[in-house]
Parts: C-alpha cells; structure tokens; sequence
C-alpha cells in the first residue's frame, strides 16, 4: 500500500479572525476522514490548547509558540496531517515566518481590506508573503 506524505497546514492571519476555531474543526474533519491528526498551537494565548484540555479531543496538541518552531517541529508521520494555529502575524511575525518555513500550504484568513492586504504582503517586522 502507497503511503502520502506527511502535510503541514499553517493557519494563518494578521489579526484575529477564527483561526483557532477553524484549525480545531480542520483537525476533526481530518480525523474522521481517517487521517493520523495532530495540532500544533503556536499562538502565545493557548486558546487551542485550553480547547483540547476541556472538550478531549480525539488527537493530540503540542504547544509550540516559538521562533524555533522550524528547527523544533517533528512531523507526525506516514499520511499524518500536522495543522499549526499560528498566533496573529501582526503580534508575533517571527512564530508566522519560523512556522512558514516548514509548511506545505499555508491558510491565510483575512478581511477583505487594504489594510489586512498590506499586514500580509507589505509587514512591518516579518517577511511578506508571496502569492
């Protein structure tokens, strides 16, 4: 039997906009699908990580908000799906430039509006998106 690749899912944005939520929900799909599943939350606020400890998830999550997500990331496995809560890209651009380094595909949630375009393409303190 042919196994796929190992992915991994950055879920991004430059504010707040349901990340959380939607990588929680993602790894659930994912999970009854029949996927190997594990999330990551590199957000400094723990929000996905308060979410596991009270509803249980069927998967695991591993903290990891740090610049050193890259160098630090181990990926689950043979047809695992990794999905990684990144924490606001404005707030912490070196945990989003550190967590894009090792991604396979990247979410980006934002607002339709110039302004969350220019936080994303045109950063202040991190490196600009490409797409």
């Amino acid at each position: 039997m042919r196994r796929e690749p190992a992915v991994l899912i950055a879920n991004i944005s430059p504010r707040s906009m349901g990340k959380t939520t939607d990588t929680g929900l993602m790894g659930h799909a994912f999970h009854e699908a029949g996927y190997p599943v594990k999330l990551w939350d590199a957000d400094e606020s723990e929000h996905l990580t308060q979410w596991f400890e009270l509803a249980g998830f069927p998967f695991g999550v591993e903290k990891n908000a740090s610049a050193k997500f890259a160098e630090e990331y181990t990926p689950l496995g043979d047809s695992g799906i990794d999905i990684v809560d990144v924490g606001h890209t404005e707030n912490h651009p070196h945990i989003a430039d550190s967590v894009l380094k090792v991604a396979d595909l990247a979410i980006i949630h934002m607002e339709p509006s110039m302004a969350d375009y220019q936080r994303v393409h045109q950063p202040r303190t991190s490196t600009p998106i490409k797409t």
